[in-house]
């Protein structure tokens, strides 16, 4: 359950470079034309490719239960009963903080996953209900022409 294996295996920036791309050439492309529902479409993209990075989620997510039974019956494997029962005390102890520790990072990696899937996929609804308002806006306020 190494966080580094939560970013490269399932690429959850490259989905955030790939929904900012979109986004930004669907501004450019919907400036350029004079076409703000444009932008729209690219939201609409956007939206698409998140509902199929839920699946990538659910494999994510059953990859990293995995991950985290592995860990848990390596801590257990690693407690013995040798010595005596202060000895086995303090294993125990150390086992159950090794625990609690790997379900804080299981627990952590699966919300990450889900706020960045669900967040993005949103994003790109928002773009696509209100992109041609955004487009205005940008005209408006930031380029100062607003086409007819």
């Amino acid at each position: 359950m190494r966080r580094a294996s939560f970013r490269t295996i399932f690429g959850w920036q490259y989905f955030a470079v790939f929904s900012f791309f979109c986004l930004g050439v669907g501004g450019l492309l919907s400036h350029y034309y004079g076409d703000e529902h444009l932008l729209a479409s690219f939201g609409a993209l956007v939206a698409a490719v998140g509902a199929v990075m839920v699946v990538v989620q659910i494999r994510f997510e059953i990859t990293l239960e995995h991950e985290y039974q592995n860990k848990i019956g390596k801590i257990d494997a690693g407690v013995t009963d040798a010595g005596g029962p202060a000895m086995q005390s303090t294993q125990s102890r150390i086992a159950e903080g090794l625990k609690r520790q790997a379900r804080e990072e299981f627990q952590r990696a699966r919300t990450s996953a889900a706020i960045i899937v669900a967040g993005i996929t949103g994003l790109g609804e928002f773009v696509h209900g209100f992109g041609h308002y955004i487009m205005h806006w940008i005209e408006r306020v930031l380029v100062g022409s607003v086409h007819p």
